[in-house]
């Protein structure tokens, strides 16, 4: 009983004390602070007008410059990660398989000449060689590498495509 007659005298002194608001108070705050919204609104816009596409553009032409036009400086080393690492993958797979290929072309138009063949070849492609001894799988060795520079390439243009994405999104976001 106790319990319904506080809850009962909360919600009546609750109804006493608040009171209606005045609708000619209400509409004149409301349009003072929708005056001062749209002209704020407007210094912004012509402070500095951001354009979306500039970002969008600005990240195509170079990794990370999008997020730069956007104000997002925190993202270009992690730009520069993502899409750095498949190139290093690149420059690395094509490196060795250059190297495959010459000892393929060593090995393929004369005969074994285990001096010359040491000094001319890499010496982790010689070890290679030493353990199978065939033409074939060297070969295959250098295919896998070209196989790996091509993948390195479809990462890059992938990285490089989130990279806009992620520009362009935060450009219409601001």
């Amino acid at each position: 009983m106790r319990k319904a007659f506080f809850i009962f005298s909360t919600l009546l002194l609750i109804a006493f004390c608040s009171t209606a608001q005045d609708k000619e108070k209400a509409i004149s705050k409301t349009a003072d602070s929708l005056g001062k919204t749209i002209s704020n609104s407007v210094d912004s816009l012509v402070k500095r007008r951001h354009n979306p596409k500039k970002a969008t553009l600005y990240s195509v032409i170079l990794p990370g410059m999008g997020q730069v036009y956007n104000r997002k400086y925190w993202k270009v080393p992690l730009v520069y990660a993502v899409v750095g690492t498949p190139v290093y993958m690149y420059l690395d797979n094509k490196k060795w398989y250059e190297r495959t290929k010459q000892a393929a072309l060593m090995l393929g138009s004369t005969p074994m000449d285990t001096a010359n063949w040491r000094n001319r070849v890499d010496e982790k492609l010689y070890v290679f060689f030493t353990r199978s001894n065939t033409l074939p799988s060297l070969l295959n060795y250098r295919n896998e590498f070209r196989k790996s520079m091509d993948y390195s390439i479809l990462f890059t243009m992938l990285c490089w495509g989130l990279n806009v994405m992620d520009a362009t999104v935060d450009g219409h976001l601001k």
